[in-house]
């Protein structure tokens, strides 16, 4: 017997080196903008989240860095989605989740792709939860009720804890949601939309 999976959902996963792109100078620049920007709620409880961000914005250096490095990687990612064209970083903001800070499950509607870099992530800060979609998670839940246990095929959930440095590229439309930060130091990150 043999068995072909039809759909898969892609996630990549890839690392900015220190040396290029320090996460401390990420933070730092994270709390001076939070200076000057009161931010937004979206799918954040508690925390910070800066207003979208583009290039043509005042936009410290190495976060401005940053944005080139990440557009630049995410080329592969655009490539084995089918697109001939290259994928711009379309906005990005900051996250600064303090202690029991967190974001309620929710998807980039208007992006291609989504990504996050991470540049501060204590112990226990919480990781980022891609659900499956809502109908196949119901129809999920009754196998298990019925005795199915979690595998790659089943599994309803997945958590990724990055360390600082990580990025992670996910389609828009994939389901997520952040964990409670359990720690007593910030966990900051940039997210980004491309299209």
């Amino acid at each position: 017997m043999q068995r072909q999976d039809l759909w898969a959902t892609p996630l990549w996963y890839f690392e900015v080196p220190h040396s290029l792109i320090n996460p401390k100078d990420i933070a730092q620049e994270a709390y001076a903008h939070q200076k000057l920007d009161t931010g937004v709620v979206i799918s954040n409880i508690g925390g910070y989240q800066s207003s979208g961000l583009t290039m043509d914005d005042p936009v410290p250096p190495t976060i401005t860095k940053l944005m080139g490095v990440l557009a630049e990687q995410c080329q592969t990612c655009s490539r084995e989605l089918g697109f001939e064209r290259n994928l711009g970083i379309a906005n990005f903001w900051i996250n600064i989740n303090k202690k029991h800070h967190y974001n309620k499950m929710h998807v980039h509607s208007s992006s291609i792709l989504s990504g996050t870099y991470y540049a501060v992530t204590p112990p226990q800060s919480g990781g980022i939860v891609f659900h499956n979609r809502p109908e196949t998670s119901y129809i999920l839940g009754v196998l298990k009720q019925l005795g199915a246990v979690d595998t790659r095929l089943t599994v309803t959930d997945q958590t990724f804890v990055p360390k600082a440095g990580a990025v992670l590229v996910f389609p828009g439309w994939l389901p997520h949601s952040v964990e409670e930060n359990r720690s007593e130091e910030d966990r900051i990150s940039i997210a980004f939309n491309l299209s």
